[in-house]
């Protein structure tokens, strides 16, 4: 028998543990549940981005290189540090998680689930006269932030994300299922939610 002793536990934190263990973050890897589950994440995050504002919609855009794209009406992301922190509101949506419950919540997964679990993905953030955005693979930060004046304001935030081939066995999105579970989510939270198909096949 293998000896095991404390040199033998590993301590999983953040990000890292999403990529060792996605199925207890974002569900099934394998039968494209997981796979959707990003997309849904992705769309509660809008939808709590725009809680409160009147109308329009949160568009959803399954892209021809694989990846989904969601875009929110919301008040956007500041590029300053959150709550005088280390590192700015854009940066830690997409990085640290919000709870202490490390263990995660596959019924309610974050934005940093996506991205750890993302071969790359890009948040875009209007505030304002100012545009802020960050691209990452797998979870990782690529670039310094990224901060451009824009002619009129304008407000809302754009998640791009390309699911990981590490992590997922079928990285196709099925649009009927995601049309499904959009229509459900929609009539839920009362607010409208496009879903468009890029890839050639009609979803809306």
């Amino acid at each position: 028998m293998t000896a095991f002793d404390a040199g033998s536990i590993r301590v999983l934190i953040g990000l890292g543990a999403v990529r060792v263990r996605p199925r207890m973050y974002i569900g099934d890897t394998e039968d494209g549940t997981g796979l959707h589950n990003m997309v849904l994440a992705t769309v509660n995050y809008a939808l709590r981005e725009r809680s409160g504002r009147r109308a329009a919609c949160v568009r959803v855009t399954l892209d021809a290189d694989g990846s989904c794209t969601v875009s929110d009406d919301g008040p956007g992301l500041s590029g300053e540090p959150r709550n005088g922190g280390d590192i700015c509101e854009l940066e830690a949506v997409m990085t640290r998680f919000d709870s202490q419950d490390l263990a995660g919540d596959v019924g309610q997964p974050e934005l940093c689930v996506v991205n750890a679990l993302s071969h790359c993905s890009r948040i875009e953030s209007r505030s304002g006269d100012k545009s802020f955005d960050l691209a990452f693979r797998h979870g990782v930060k690529l670039s310094p932030l990224g901060v451009r004046t824009i002619a009129h304001e304008s407000c809302g935030t754009t998640i791009s994300f390309r699911p990981s081939a590490d992590t997922f066995a079928e990285r196709r999105f099925d649009g009927a299922r995601l049309k499904a579970a959009l229509e459900a989510l929609s009539h839920r939270s009362g607010t409208r939610i496009e879903l468009k198909d890029a890839r050639g096949n009609a979803a809306t």
